[in-house]
């Protein structure tokens, strides 16, 4: 989860603009999400429609990723895939006192974004797991940085919707951008509601947590971080 700063700033937020249209279609970029330690990373990251999400296990036991579009009723599954370790992955290795083991990469997949939304990833085996992508179909966004700053460019003249979403809550405001000025605004982000999908008929088998280490550990998505996302996006796509 991320982290509020000292001066109570959101760092790891995704900014964009809602209502900007619809880029025109582009060949996409592939993006890596990792599985390390029984944890997603990024923890939250934006991309856009037609990118390529690439999946990689280097843990040393299994793990089964789900994937879930947010909507107003829950969410919606879009995927669920089963990613074994690497054969030469083995526990003992991550067992054995004074020993950190070596992360080898295991089972993969290609997740397509072909539609905007707001997904949720999850691993079936381990609860305390999860992820998040704001997939968008502009190159409108950028992420809040350590001071909560974030700077979108190269934006035309006109009135948009911009919205500040975290897993944590969202915000939404109208702005008005003039052409060739900057605009500068001061938010604050208020924890709402969060809407993800629970299926009680699922029967999938417990993945005691002696397996990988203590098993007096607790696991908790506060243990994750964020990670710095480039603010730079020098080749906007230009709406139809």
């Amino acid at each position: 989860m991320t982290p509020v700063g000292p001066h109570r700033v959101l760092q790891g937020a995704v900014a964009y603009l809602k209502d900007a249209g619809n880029a025109s279609p582009s060949e996409g970029s592939l993006h890596l999400m990792t599985i390390r330690d029984c944890v997603i990373r990024p923890y939250v990251e934006p991309l856009q429609t037609g990118d390529t999400l690439q999946i990689e296990n280097w843990d040393p036991v299994h793990h089964q990723i789900e994937v879930f579009m947010k909507t107003t009723e829950g969410g919606v599954r879009l995927l669920s895939t089963d990613l074994p370790p690497h054969p030469d992955n083995r526990k003992s290795e991550y067992l054995s006192e004074g020993q950190q083991g070596t992360p080898r990469q295991g089972g993969t997949h290609l997740f397509h974004l072909d539609q905007p939304g707001i997904l949720f990833f999850r691993c079936n085996f381990h609860e305390y797991m999860e992820g998040w992508r704001v997939v968008l179909p502009h190159s409108y966004y950028d992420m809040t940085q350590e001071r909560g700053q974030f700077t979108i460019s190269h934006v035309p003249a006109g009135t948009y919707r911009l919205k500040i979403w975290h897993p944590l809550g969202s915000l939404a405001r109208d702005i008005r951008v003039q052409a060739d000025e900057s605009l500068s605004l001061d938010l604050p982000l208020i924890p709402d509601a969060v809407l993800t999908y629970q299926d009680s008929s699922l029967n999938v088998p417990i993945m005691e947590i002696d397996l990988v280490g203590d098993e007096h550990i607790v696991p908790s998505v506060e243990l994750q971080t964020w990670a710095p996302y480039p603010t730079a996006h020098p080749k906007p796509m230009k709406e139809p």
